[in-house]
């Protein structure tokens, strides 16, 4: 079960900006998947609050590729 959203944006954004860094600092598959599985998680308590899967721009300015 997903667990609701604070009302502040910034509850979420933050802790995603630093999963993302933590993601891209990984020196291995492995450890880019983990991080990458969390940060899908993340993506998806946003949508369930927000209604759409804007996480990333939100939190970096650009839609994710």
């Amino acid at each position: 079960m997903i667990e609701p959203v604070e009302t502040n944006p910034l509850a979420i954004i933050e802790p995603y900006r630093e999963v993302i860094a933590r993601m891209e600092a990984a020196t291995d598959e492995l450890g880019r998947d983990e991080w990458r599985r969390v940060a899908m998680r993340l993506r998806a308590r946003w949508k369930e609050w927000q209604g759409e899967d804007s996480l990333h721009e939100m939190a970096f300015g650009e839609v994710e590729v």
